[in-house]
């Protein structure tokens, strides 16, 4: 068993470290970032709306850019767009209270009440979405695996101290593996189950990936979706209340996280 643990740690955290997306390391987005500060401090929300999409858009990867990117489509009255850049910035900063509340702010402005799914995995990948980051938790996992491994290597090593490191064993091999379990369901949820958000004032939710498939209900703007397929030009998603259907790619914005 501790064999097994072992290896489907390592190759779980060293696979999900160098997946892990890299910050856009270019400086020169710097003026375009000054720009639309300034453009969003005179009052001119459009303006800096247009300016941090290019920044997110020329592959900016920044806590700063996507929060303010949110306030700004906050203030210019795009609840989806705004939540859609709160959502990335919290994949990066998940305990900046001010961030937390304006997402909690815009979930209870938007026209859908859209519950969680209370399915295990979605449970368990939620629990430590706004206390650590995938990254931080990839590599505290990894941290708590080397020490379970060090002290598995001295148990073999020095039979003498076995039973001074026998308890150290038991509550490093429960956090390895409480701490593998979020983060794979973590994982599990931002590749299989990704989410998206309503950017469409209102959207037509189809039956099947097309205009010809029967209509059944409409979404407005800061809905959240799971998805789970994409054909052509539509995508099927599903929600935490069981309700499933199609809408066009082009209405919603799928988190890159």
């Amino acid at each position: 068993m501790a064999r097994i643990l072992t290896i489907l740690g390592l190759v779980i955290m060293v696979s999900s470290l160098l997946s892990s997306p890299v910050l856009a390391q270019d400086t020169d987005w710097t003026e375009w970032a000054r720009q639309a500060e300034l453009a969003y401090l005179n009052g001119d929300y459009a303006q800096a709306s247009v300016l941090y999409t290019r920044l997110i858009e020329s592959g900016v990867r920044d806590f700063t850019v996507y929060y303010n990117a949110g306030s700004a489509y906050y203030q210019n009255g795009d609840l989806g767009l705004a939540l859609s850049y709160f959502l990335e910035a919290q994949l990066l900063n998940p305990r900046s209270q001010a961030l937390n509340l304006n997402i909690a702010r815009i979930r209870a402005e938007r026209v859908d009440y859209l519950p969680e799914s209370n399915d295990v995995v979605n449970v368990l990948g939620s629990a430590t979405i706004t206390i650590i980051s995938l990254r931080e938790l990839q590599i505290i996992t990894l941290v708590v695996w080397s020490f379970w491994f060090a002290l598995w290597g001295i148990f073999f090593i020095s039979p003498s101290l076995r039973l001074r490191i026998r308890i150290l064993q038991w509550v490093s091999g429960v956090l390895m593996v409480l701490f593998l379990v979020f983060m794979t369901t973590r994982m599990f949820i931002r590749e299989f189950r990704g989410v998206a958000v309503v950017t469409s004032p209102v959207i037509q939710v189809m039956s099947g990936p097309g205009e010809d498939y029967l209509p059944l209900y409409r979404l407005f703007s800061a809905a959240e979706l799971r998805l789970d397929d994409v054909q052509d030009n539509w995508a099927r998603f599903s929600l935490g209340d069981g309700r499933e259907g199609w809408v066009l790619r082009d209405a919603i914005n799928p988190l890159e996280g």
